[in-house]
């Protein structure tokens, strides 16, 4: 059953997705116009929910969110297919009731699923009964309610949902908060900045993440107003939402959150000031690049990536040097796009980098200088790299310095590769070339074993 529960929940969950106004035209018009899931298989989804594991519960309830549509063509051996489902919004009263008591299951999931299918329904019985459970009744029933009302969306439940801003309990305290963001409306503001100054971290901190959403410039001082609160995860909210309102009037904040105690914020704060595009991050970046977590130390190179400041260039190749192989394949994408040639002798040294996946990256931001005018040497070496991934994207690169006769030889030479992804790569590359050798590899990979290969060959030879 509890299989059956989760296969049901998605399945509806299928049709939730295409219901969102995202402008699916007839598509969305016609899940509209079907028939909703009736009152027994309601209450079969919610039972077998509620006797699953409760992460697959949680996982199904998640899925339904953001929709998972899933093709039953193929399965494998041993499957039995599920049970045909009804997919359109709830709209049968007898369901409505059925998911109005799954509200008050002992199960948190259960409770989201049937707030989850109640809040996406038209149906006025619905919404009528979500308002009025936010209003009494034990508290797990008014944080399911609000949440029902945050995935409606909508600002029918608005007074009840600022009410429910004020509950004596936390958690429907801080749904309250989460579910007035999902309008994104301004006129939320002042309530959202409001509680700001509740008693409870797990408001405040909702309260934050909701302010982002509206993208209303009058939520900027209050939020850094509590950027130095006591609680990181209110701290670490306060830093998304600033970096989500993009206002340079933050940036003062956000540098100081930047060398934030705790770990989640300083991410938080480098992530923020990497929208702001801001030169004053830089400093922060730079002294992030010694942290001792690679995640701050790769949002650090993010950062920086995203900033036009003379200093870019040298800290992004002392990047090259981290100890962790991603922040050094990062910092060496980082690097190709600021197309400045003094980048490449810091590039040529990390395309010799023990990590395939750094040379890889190295090689392919080498290709983004084509001032050079000849194929640095280091890119022709890659060539004979013992990773195939390496030599495809060498063989990518080369293409930037289609005047170079070396670019030309290296390239016929991968054209032969053992490897068919490398021959792709190189035939692509080679028809940019005008060079009679490049013509000849051409013509001889018209022959080649792969179908994509002898594609790109006659495509190249009928440009010329």
């Amino acid at each position: 059953m509890g299989r059956r529960g989760a296969v049901l929940l998605l399945a509806l969950a299928a049709g939730a997705a295409a219901a969102r106004p995202h402008g699916r035209g007839t598509r969305h018009l016609r899940w509209r116009d079907e028939a909703g899931p009736t009152a027994a298989e309601a209450r079969a989804s919610l039972e077998g929910l509620g006797k699953s594991d409760p992460a697959v519960c949680a996982l199904a309830v998640d899925r339904g969110w953001d929709g998972w549509g899933f093709s039953g063509a193929m399965r494998l051996q041993g499957e039995s297919a599920p049970a045909r489902f009804r997919r359109g919004p709830v709209k049968d009263p007898a369901a409505i009731t059925a998911l109005v008591e799954g509200l008050s299951a002992p199960q948190p999931c259960v409770r989201r699923a049937a707030a989850l299918w109640l809040g996406r329904s038209e149906a006025p019985q619905a919404q009528a009964q979500l308002l009025t459970a936010v209003k009494g009744g034990a508290p797990s029933l008014r944080e399911a309610a609000a949440y029902g009302l945050g995935v409606h969306a909508e600002d029918a439940g608005r007074t009840e949902l600022l009410a429910a801003l004020g509950d004596a309990r936390p958690e429907v305290a801080a749904m309250a908060a989460w579910a007035l963001g999902q309008s994104e409306s301004p006129a939320n503001t002042p309530a959202l900045a409001a509680a700001l100054k509740h008693a409870d971290g797990s408001v405040r901190a909702a309260a934050a993440r909701a302010l982002a959403r509206a993208e209303d410039p009058a939520a900027v001082q209050p939020l850094i107003a509590r950027a130095k609160d006591s609680d990181a995860r209110v701290r670490e909210a306060v830093a998304d939402a600033l970096g989500s309102l993009e206002d340079r009037r933050a940036v003062p904040m956000l540098v100081d959150l930047g060398a934030d105690s705790a770990t989640e914020v300083r991410l938080s704060a480098l992530q923020a000031l990497a929208r702001l595009e801001d030169t004053r991050g830089v400093d922060v970046a730079r002294r992030a690049l010694q942290d001792a977590s690679a995640e701050i130390r790769l949002a650090a190179v993010g950062l920086l990536a995203s900033v036009e400041d003379p200093r870019t260039l040298e800290t992004l190749a002392s990047a090259l040097g981290d100890a962790d192989p991603e922040v050094r394949a990062t910092a060496a994408q980082a690097l190709g796009k600021l197309e400045d040639v003094k980048a490449a002798p810091a590039l040529s040294k990390a395309a010799k980098d023990p990590d395939p996946r750094v040379r890889a990256r190295a090689v392919d931001a080498l290709g983004d200088l084509e001032e050079l005018g000849k194929a640095p040497t280091a890119v022709l070496d890659a060539a004979k790299d013992a990773d195939r991934d390496v030599r495809s994207t060498a063989a990518e690169a080369l293409r930037a310095f289609r005047d170079d006769p070396a670019a030309a030889r290296v390239l016929t030479t991968l054209a032969r590769d053992a490897d068919r992804e490398v021959r792709r790569a190189a035939t692509e590359s080679l028809v940019h070339l005008r060079t009679p050798e490049a013509m000849a590899a051409l013509r001889s990979a018209l022959g080649d074993t792969d179908p994509q290969v002898r594609r790109a060959a006659a495509r190249g030879l009928g440009r010329h």
